[in-house]
């Protein structure tokens, strides 16, 4: 009985960490974080704005930005 459980909140913690890399990967695809700096900039920024506000806001983006 207590294999059984122990399986089960195995189960259970790899099934979270899983979902939890997923949701990261998908909320920091490109579109989404455009979308996020013309809402904390304005709608109107440029193409140039954007990609500098995420290479001084966004940590890590700028070593990815070439993907």
């Amino acid at each position: 009985m207590g294999q059984f459980i122990l399986r089960r909140v195995g189960v259970m913690l790899l099934t979270a960490l899983c979902l939890t890399f997923i949701v990261f990967v998908l909320t920091n695809l490109f579109p989404n974080l455009e979308k996020l700096a013309k809402t904390q900039g304005n709608f109107r920024m440029s193409d140039e704005a954007v990609i500098s506000w995420l290479t001084n806001t966004v940590s890590g983006w700028a070593c990815c930005q070439d993907l």
